[in-house]
């Protein structure tokens, strides 16, 4: 009798000691650790326009614009020309946007005694390269290739998908940029413009 009575006692007191921690215990864990997600412009720029971004993963989008945006990196096209485009095209400019997707994640260090650290906040970016050709003043036709910083909360800009890529693609992109201007010095409103450019561009990229 008194064998069990300590048996019992003593299967309490591991049980005590030694509690099972369930999954909803490792949610609230989270919960109150705080965690968060924050997202840069230009990740919710390219997610809008494709949604389920992963991680690392290289994509190409094409950035139309519509009058009365203004085309950056001193294009000297008239304005006959701008609304020619737009008439023909739907948009009056077009460049190509090719990137990757990056995470990075900070962990908050713990205060005095350990105590209120361990919150993990994640920053989701697109870093891309925007690549588009401009009409000289000369009538020359020149590229331009530059990191790229979304500007649609500015600009009558639209974003549209075209596919995945990879490190390599976007390095023949960037080379490909440099060829065409060589092959192609003149700027001609009906077959050498800003598409045409963009088009060799996708292909390099396909």
């Amino acid at each position: 009798m008194k064998f069990t009575y300590f048996l019992n006692a003593f299967l309490a007191t591991l049980a005590i000691a030694s509690p099972i921690s369930s999954g909803r215990d490792e949610e609230t864990d989270l919960v109150a650790r705080g965690d968060e997600e924050v997202q840069t412009a230009n990740y919710k720029a390219v997610a809008a326009a494709h949604p389920g971004l992963q991680k690392d993963k290289y994509y190409y989008f094409t950035i139309k614009n519509s009058l009365p945006d203004k085309v950056a990196d001193g294009d000297a096209e008239s304005s006959t020309e701008l609304q020619q485009l737009q008439k023909n095209l739907g948009f009056e400019h077009i460049g190509v946007l090719v990137g990757q997707v990056t995470e990075t994640t900070k962990t908050k260090p713990g205060g005095k005694k350990g105590k209120g650290g361990g919150q993990k906040t994640t920053t989701k970016d697109f870093k891309g390269f925007y690549i588009h050709m401009t009409k000289g003043k000369d009538g020359k036709t020149a590229q331009h290739t530059s990191v790229w910083s979304d500007r649609g909360a500015q600009s009558n800009q639209k974003i549209e998908y075209v596919g995945t890529t990879t490190k390599k693609g976007e390095d023949k992109a960037k080379a490909a940029a440099k060829s065409y201007i060589e092959d192609h010095p003149t700027y001609s409103i009906q077959d050498n413009n800003c598409n045409s450019f963009a088009q060799a561009i996708l292909n390099e990229l396909k």
